[in-house]
């Protein structure tokens, strides 16, 4: 029996409706440092060569900025609770955090790629929500707030 994702039991978590923001904002974390160290298991856990995002990383916080999309389109009355677990998942903090990405280092606080995720996915399912404001150019407008949570 193979070991379960980490994407996977942070999905599972974010489907709980009885842990609190906080302790689904440390378990989002703590599932991303796992998901990093099975990454590079090959190597010494969150090195990367020069030039190179940490390994597992992007597609780790792709998968959990498509979960919090997939949640709220199921039910939309989690959209303020998972704000909050968003407020918490970047006050982490970056201590003895190496990680790269997109170039730049991880900054928990500044995660560009989550307000990313949720820009396409609110794109690709606007015929779902007609109430949010799309741009005429396919941008739905509003990424700068997005990453600000």
């Amino acid at each position: 029996m193979s070991p379960t994702l980490p994407i996977e039991l942070a999905t599972t978590a974010l489907q709980d409706k009885m842990r609190g923001s906080i302790a689904l904002a440390s378990t989002i974390v703590v599932q991303c440092y796992r998901a990093v160290q099975l990454a590079s298991a090959d190597a010494t856990p969150g090195r990367r060569t020069e030039d190179e995002d940490t390994r597992g990383l992007q597609g780790y916080l792709w998968g959990i900025g498509f979960a919090f999309a997939a949640v709220v389109m199921e039910n939309p009355s989690r959209h303020n609770f998972l704000l909050d677990v968003l407020v918490a998942a970047k006050a982490s903090g970056n201590e003895n955090c190496e990680w790269q990405i997109q170039n730049e280092p991880l900054n928990w606080a500044d995660l560009r790629l989550w307000g990313a995720t949720v820009a396409e996915t609110f794109e690709q399912t606007s015929s779902i929500f007609p109430d949010i404001p799309h741009r005429s150019d396919g941008d739905p407008g509003f990424d700068n707030e997005v990453t600000r949570v």
